[in-house]
């Protein structure tokens, strides 16, 4: 009973911290959100994403000369060559295929390949894979992210090869795009890019609001305040489909967890943040998770219904690879184009941010994602608003970060 009760204890202090924070950025950030602060001359800038997609360079395949990711019934076959022993493996493993209306779904049992039919998803390291073909390109989108132009070690990253801009900006990071980009699944034209990106609209799990505050002048000021929240509202689109400024988007107060603060600035029209860590809800295929990106740094071009740019920053290993795994293992063989063991070996190969202090392993990845969104009216719940703080919810999450 003592047991239970200091648990409790520790629960209810951990939720109360984490909710005083979430109160703390809420007071100081979002004492007016929309356009027209109160104050004469000063504004702020609501925004809700609408798109978010790898930003990749492509350059018609020319990145990728080694050619693209091997799917998991290649390396199946590569793993089993003959037809003795693809009906050896089949005869033996075939029962443990995801099934539909009409019986085991064809080589979809090629994932449980590991020893004893291991899930190569969920067991990664069981088998070996060819290595997977990576971008040999010189050029990414994406930001320096360790202020180095040649990539070598600091205290928070590893030595790794650099990228330079499309306009010539040196030292540009982005590790994950020279694992993704010869992987067909996330392609500028492939399934998991076309397909995540209805669901980051349709999706409230999905939704990230961006709230700027203090702002002086929209072209140019120095000093801006910039918060980021899980938002809970559907995004307003037009009869064919195209999203919607000027709607009202409210903050996910259940969820301190996904609330983030900054300052920035803007610079000839551009926002430009300083590093924060940002935790985001995410909706994937059929699959909830969350994403957990470190120093992430927003690099917007502001407009007056929206914004694009990139937001960029390192990836947690961790946490990228539950999501991609939860959200693709299922189609791995087929539609999403990859394999989970070359994936997982090469993912940690590349890692090159936030290294370990006793290992000197990276646990993040640096990344670069192309986003879009709408101005909106960033507004909190109001007092009888039914979005109220859920004590099982947020206790649930508590529980899972600890």
């Amino acid at each position: 009973m003592n047991t239970k009760r200091a648990w409790y204890s520790q629960l209810n202090t951990a939720l109360a911290i984490r909710l005083t924070l979430g109160a703390a950025i809420l007071a100081t950030s979002v004492t007016v959100a929309h356009a027209d602060s109160g104050v004469a001359g000063v504004k702020s800038i609501g925004l809700v994403l609408v798109t978010w997609k790898p930003a990749n360079y492509e350059e018609g395949g020319n990145e990728c000369p080694e050619g693209f990711h091997n799917t998991n019934q290649d390396n199946w076959r590569i793993q089993y060559p003959t037809e003795e022993q693809q009906a050896a493996y089949t005869k033996t493993y075939i029962h443990l295929a995801p099934t539909s209306a009409g019986g085991p779904i064809p080589l979809l049992f090629t994932q449980n390949r590991g020893p004893q039919g291991a899930n190569v998803a969920y067991n990664p390291t069981s088998v070996q894979d060819p290595p997977v073909p990576e971008v040999q390109s010189k050029v990414s989108y994406g930001l320096n992210l360790d202020g180095t132009e040649d990539g070598r070690a600091t205290p928070n990253s590893c030595a790794h090869e650099t990228f330079e801009s499309p306009t010539g900006e040196k030292g540009i990071d982005n590790q994950l795009f020279r694992l993704n980009g010869c992987w067909r699944g996330w392609r500028n034209d492939g399934f998991n890019t076309v397909y995540h990106s209805g669901q980051f609209i349709s999706s409230s799990l999905n939704r990230v609001l961006i709230n700027v505050t203090g702002v002086d002048d929209e072209l140019n000021d120095d000093d801006v305040e910039v918060a980021i929240y899980k938002g809970i509202d559907g995004i307003s689109l037009d009869t064919m489909g195209n999203p919607l400024p000027w709607h009202t988007q409210r903050i996910d107060t259940r969820f301190p967890r996904y609330m983030a603060q900054t300052r920035g600035r803007i610079v000839n029209g551009v926002l430009k943040t300083d590093p924060v860590d940002v935790r985001f809800g995410m909706y994937q295929m059929n699959s909830e998770g969350e994403r957990f990106i470190h120093g992430v740094r927003l690099d917007l071009k502001l407009s007056g219904t929206g914004a694009e740019g990139l937001l960029a920053g390192y990836e947690d290993l961790e946490q990228w690879w539950r999501g991609i795994r939860n959200s693709y293992m299922d189609v791995a063989s087929n539609i999403s184009y990859w394999s989970p063991p070359a994936t997982y070996v090469a993912l940690h190969r590349l890692a090159d941010g936030y290294p370990d202090p006793e290992t000197g392993q990276c646990s993040a990845i640096s990344s670069a994602y192309a986003i879009s969104a709408v101005r909106v009216y960033v507004t909190q719940p109001k007092p009888d608003d039914p979005l109220v703080i859920d004590p099982i919810v947020t206790q649930g999450i508590v529980q899972n970060s600890n």
